[in-house]
């Protein structure tokens, strides 16, 4: 119950239709282990999905094989449901475990089904067009990030987004090199490159994934 109380799609709901309107979607929960396939690019967009326990990553490839993070996937998100909500075919993405994790399935001609089955459910309705909505704003928020040409620009405008939504000059960042890189869009080693000089520079100040703006 508390990972469904923080999940969008069921704000400002009650316990009780919280737990009416998720057995009413029938859902379907299943296990995957770190680094399996939850839903795969080119799947049928009919779905969607709540983490439920664990975590999960979108991300994208290009056609070279390069992989790229789009978001990180925590207990009570939401996946794929910009797809699903959309007049879309299929999935341009892939949902990914990134740990061992636990997600509730749910399709999208169920979802509609509960949400118009009694007044007092409809809220999730509006509940899914806020997330739909977040959503972007974070892929727009992702987009500035992207834009910066050069590798140091873009690690710049990430921490410097990270800190204004934490309020803290001081960011903890969750990914490894190698997964900031996919999420910056850039090489590995040239982001280590970047991140020296700019700690010799004294424009941060970096211990592992704990950074400083100065």
């Amino acid at each position: 119950m508390p990972v469904l109380r923080r999940c969008p799609l069921f704000s400002e709901m009650a316990d009780a239709d919280i737990l009416f309107a998720f057995a009413d979607m029938q859902s379907v929960k299943r296990q995957f282990r770190n680094d399996q396939v939850i839903m795969a690019e080119g799947a049928k967009a009919d779905r969607f999905g709540i983490v439920l326990e664990g975590c999960a990553q979108t991300e994208q490839f290009d056609v070279t094989g390069n992989k790229y993070i789009i978001s990180d996937l925590r207990p009570g998100d939401i996946f794929a449901d910009s797809f699903a909500f959309s007049d879309a075919d299929e999935l341009s993405v892939e949902i990914r475990a990134s740990g061992d994790c636990r997600v509730a399935l749910i399709e999208t001609a169920n979802f509609y089904a509960c949400a118009l089955k009694r007044d007092n459910l409809r809220v999730v309705l509006k509940n899914a067009l806020n997330a739909i909505a977040n959503a972007n704003l974070m892929l727009n928020r992702r987009m500035e990030i992207l834009s910066k040409r050069r590798t140091r620009d873009k690690l710049l405008a990430f921490l410097t987004m990270q800190s204004r939504i934490k309020d803290s000059s001081t960011v903890v960042v969750e990914y490894g090199r190698q997964e900031l890189a996919d999420y910056l869009c850039v090489d590995r080693s040239g982001l280590c490159v970047e991140i020296g000089k700019l700690c010799r520079e004294k424009i941060i100040k970096c211990s592992h994934n704990v950074f400083t703006l100065l």
